[in-house]
């Protein structure tokens, strides 16, 4: 009876889930605890693997993801999971838990969680697309620029007819491309990555894609559709239920940055603070929080009250010193 009641509220939690992910969330937790409750241990974890996918995804809640994702993976590793398409999910949240929260402190236990799901990866195409998502993303977050460059193209290479895929591909591609600031192949990328991203689900790499055409335009001379691409860019991000990741604020930094419009720069800067402070995205806040701090001594602005959270942050971070390093470099002059 308690199996079967496990099914009925599961069934309901991943019907919740596609249009009110914060509402399923009791209902995969209320599922996860029938499933163990009639011993069906498999289909816990297949609840909880849900369960952190909200906190990573929605609620952008990460370091609940993080701690939800290890305790998962930890359960995973035990004999009586023998469902490697499960263990592989699992091993995809931790990862993206990792990246999420600390990719430099976590670097190695990232590599081994790679290797993990290389080793025990399904035969089956979605299993391999997502552990090339997770390399190619890990080789950029690392600034790794040749193994980025090598990665990008063949997740492209193999996403070819798979629009899914395809979308991801070009997302990941046009941020390689910004870091080598090859605007004509950006712009290009950038085009194409909103051809394929098409449907909801998609509109935040969407924004990012418009974003990075803006940037691209606005480089390349072409100021009337930088204009346009920007407004459509800041339209679609107003109106998304889900907050655009710090990739689409780089854009539009760069982007006001070009013209000398410093002080809409900095309102970027601050508006993506109010969003991911104090969320457990420790490294990410970090590197906003140096940005600001650049942008307001480039402005002659006061920024005194900025360092001390900064400083804050950085030590919560497995591995800070290159991160201290640079905030003593930015306010260096400052400090003689």
């Amino acid at each position: 009876m308690t199996e079967h009641k496990w099914y009925q509220v599961h069934g309901q939690a991943v019907q919740a889930f596609q249009s009110d992910p914060e509402r399923a969330l009791p209902l995969f937790q209320q599922a996860s605890q029938l499933a163990r409750q009639a011993g069906d241990y498999p289909a816990a974890l297949e609840s909880d693997y849900w369960t952190t996918q909200i906190h990573l995804y929605d609620l952008r809640n990460y370091q609940t993801a993080l701690e939800l994702a290890v305790a998962a993976a930890l359960e995973s590793r035990k004999p009586v999971y023998s469902d490697v398409y499960l263990r592989f999910k699992i091993q995809d949240n931790l990862v993206c838990a990792y990246m999420a929260v600390d990719p430099e402190g976590y670097a190695e236990l990232i590599e081994a969680a790679l290797m993990l799901m290389d080793d025990e990866m399904p035969a089956l195409y979605e299993c391999r697309m997502a552990a090339l998502w997770n390399r190619t993303q890990f080789r950029l977050v690392r600034q790794k620029w040749a193994e980025a460059d090598r990665a990008t193209q063949l997740y492209l290479a193999e996403s070819e007819d798979d629009p899914h895929n395809e979308g991801l591909a070009y997302v990941l591609r046009a941020h390689y491309l910004f870091s080598q600031q090859r605007w004509d192949d950006l712009l290009d990328c950038a085009r194409h990555g909103q051809e394929a991203l098409v449907g909801d689900r998609y509109d935040v790499w969407k924004v990012e894609m418009i974003a990075a055409e803006a940037l691209a335009c606005r480089k390349l001379g072409e100021e009337a559709a930088a204009q346009t691409a920007y407004r459509r860019a800041t339209a679609r991000a107003a109106a998304s239920r889900r907050v655009p990741d710090s990739d689409y604020t780089d854009f539009l930094c760069a982007f006001h940055q070009m013209n000398g419009e410093l002080e809409a720069a900095i309102a970027l800067r601050q508006r993506q603070l109010q969003v991911i402070a104090g969320r457990g995205q420790h490294y990410w806040e970090v590197l906003a929080r140096l940005a600001l701090i650049r942008l307001l001594k480039q402005t002659r602005q006061p920024y005194d009250s900025q360092l001390e959270p900064a400083r804050a942050l950085i030590h919560k971070l497995r591995k800070p010193d290159a991160l201290l390093r640079q905030l003593d470099e930015i306010i260096g002059d400052d400090q003689a």
